[in-house]
């Protein structure tokens, strides 16, 4: 199993959140990951300016690779943190480069209609 929690060698897609600071802005390391690793990304939802960033996307690929374009990733500095869906609530991780612990954020409650 890969850190992911799908079975090496089936493709599937993540969602992802990329955190970069401003020394990291200008590099292209979104571009070398996908050179580097057997993965398609769809960038979903991204805010850059000159102090930090953050790019949403979606990335396809085995679980292996993914994990290895990951690591890649938080080697460099950058902060990653995937976005699991779980039954209503919501899911992430800390950086892979920390202590993984997992937070959970409840979703909201519906609001109540007038009978």
């Amino acid at each position: 199993m890969s850190i992911l929690g799908s079975p090496m060698g089936l493709s599937f897609e993540k969602q992802v959140k990329f955190t970069f600071s401003s020394c990291l802005i200008k590099s292209p390391l979104i571009y070398e990951m996908s050179q580097i690793y057997d993965i398609v990304i769809n960038i979903k939802s991204a805010d850059i300016n000159e102090v930090n960033g953050w790019v949403i996307m979606g990335v396809s690929g085995t679980g292996d690779e993914m994990d290895k374009a990951f690591q890649w990733m938080a080697d460099q500095g950058v902060g990653v943190q995937m976005m699991f869906p779980n039954f209503g609530q919501r899911q992430c991780c800390y950086p892979l480069n920390q202590t993984k612990h997992v937070h959970t954020v409840p979703k909201a409650a519906p609001p109540a209609y007038a009978v």
